[in-house]
């Protein structure tokens, strides 16, 4: 699976010929996020189905980001942006941190408004995180956000916040 995650960009393959062969494989804990992150790469939209079926199943946050990036980028954004949104609320640190990395790796223009919600809700180190995906999205309503942000940054700040504000 993550050969043909890795090449699926070089390969022109049938999106239904990929559902049905990786249909199952969402079912297992252990390939549904990765089969999830292709199908949604492929554009396969015939998937959505299954891809929401296999997000009330599954019980690990790997595969609940991936599901819900699969699902975004075959066009279900208001879903994904809901959960990921709830998730900043109420998740753990570990959630919240992955939720953000998610809404980084799928957030285009039209999720700004949302985003910048999220910004507002969001602790801290998360909200210079999403700060740092409007600013790559153009938005210049993030820069003072982020500047702030940077601003507070010292050698007591997380590694992955630090790098994620270098990123921006």
């Amino acid at each position: 699976l993550r050969a043909l995650d890795d090449m699926l960009d070089q390969l022109n393959l049938d999106p239904a010929l990929l559902l049905r062969a990786l249909q199952p494989l969402l079912a297992d804990e252990r390939t549904c996020g990765l089969a999830a992150r292709i199908l949604g790469r492929a554009q396969a939209t015939d998937a959505v189905e299954a891809l929401e079926h296999s997000l009330a199943r599954t019980a690990s946050l790997d595969n609940r980001i991936e599901l819900l990036l699969a699902l975004m980028r075959l066009g279900h954004r208001a879903l994904g942006m809901r959960t990921l949104r709830s998730i900043l609320i109420h998740g753990s640190a570990e959630a919240r941190w992955r939720a953000v990395k998610a809404l980084s790796e799928v957030a285009t223009q039209e999720d700004t408004e949302a985003l910048h919600d999220m910004m507002r809700l969001a602790p801290r180190t998360e909200r210079l995180a999403i700060a740092a995906a409007l600013y790559r999205l153009g938005d210049p309503r993030a820069y003072a956000v982020l500047a702030r942000g940077l601003e507070r940054l010292d050698g007591e700040s997380p590694v992955d916040l630090v790098q994620t504000a270098l990123d921006g």
